[in-house]
Parts: structure tokens; sequence; C-alpha cells
């Protein structure tokens, strides 16, 4: 095999395929170049085509993929459970005191709805954006009327929110905040 299709094959496995064989809803794949700032940044994006929709679905809420974590650790945000929620982070005392401060200045029921709230049928998955070990869905809100970003960490297979700075993170959110229009909506073309 020359050394360029072993180049190929590389780029398959490491940026496309864990993409594809990790979210089997349905989306293309491609590889996007952004300018960011005076860097360039190349990523694998999954474009939802329908969007997802956010339900809560104990059988698909696993660390599987960014969509399944998305729902597992806003599932247990939604009953309440910060400390468990937190042990699907790359920081769990960070996360438990940022959710912890959340839940005391409104209120136990007032955060508990707020989550649940997530999973009333109008939160839709747009995109996920994949850099080295680095992911980030991008959803939307009707009701807010913008789109929100989330990130990901994969450790071992999982996905983990990730509450940690690194230069991929970084990069990933300086790409959302360029794409973003004056109305809080990411575009890609």
């Amino acid at each position: 095999m020359s050394m360029r299709r072993h180049l190929i094959v590389a780029f398959g496995a490491v940026f496309l395929l864990p993409l594809v064989v990790a979210l089997g809803q349905n989306g293309r794949v491609s590889k996007k170049t952004f300018t960011l700032g005076e860097s360039t940044v190349v990523c694998s994006v999954k474009t939802f085509d329908p969007p997802v929709t956010m339900k809560r679905d104990s059988a698909a809420s696993d660390q599987g993929n960014a969509i399944r974590c998305s729902r597992l650790f806003y599932g247990l945000l939604a009953e309440g459970d910060i400390e468990a929620a937190a042990a699907l982070s790359n920081d769990p005392e960070k996360t438990k005191k940022k959710f912890e401060r959340q839940q005391k200045r409104v209120g136990e029921e007032e955060f508990a709805a707020m989550f649940r709230a997530y999973f009333g049928g109008t939160v839709t998955v747009k995109y996920l954006f994949a850099l080295g070990t680095h992911e980030m869905l991008i959803l939307h809100d009707p009701q807010m009327g913008m789109d929100m970003a989330q990130f990901y960490e994969v450790v071992d297979g999982k996905r983990l929110v990730d509450e940690q700075e690194s230069a991929d993170r970084t990069k990933l959110a300086g790409l959302f905040g360029t794409l973003k229009n004056d109305d809080g909506i990411l575009k890609i073309e």
C-alpha cells in the first residue's frame, strides 16, 4: 500500500470513522476547514438532517456518543442528581460546584424544571464537530431562539462533559462564536 493510501486510511480512521460509528443517527460527515483568527482549524462535522430531537430515553442514555451522554447528563440534572451528573465530567468537582451554585440560586424545583424543559420535544441537535478527542454538539432551542454549544471529551471510548480548558476545546468554542450570526444561529456553508 502506498504512503498516500496509508494517510487516507489513517485520516478516515482518526477523524471520520469515530463519528460515523458513534452516532448512528442520519446525517452526513464531512471534513471542514475554518479560519479562526489567524489560524486554520480542520475538523470533522456531522450535520443532522433532519435534526435529532432531544427526548428523554433511558435506553439511549450512556456515554457511547455525545448525544447519548447529553441525554444522560441533563436527565440526571432534571432529576436533581447533581453528584451523579458531575461524575460524567472530566472535572467532577468543578461541575458539581457549578450546578450546586445554580441550584441554590434558583431553588431545587426551578433547577429541575429548567433541565426537564430540555427534553420538552423542541430542542434539537444540528451539528457535531470533532477535533482530536474533543467534540462540540450544536443544539437549537426555538424557545430561546438560538443555538447552544455543549462540549465533550472522549476518554477511553466514553464521552465526558468537558469542563477543562484545552487548545482543541478553545478552538471549538471559538468556531461556535465565529460561525453564529447576530441572531445566535450557527450557519455552516
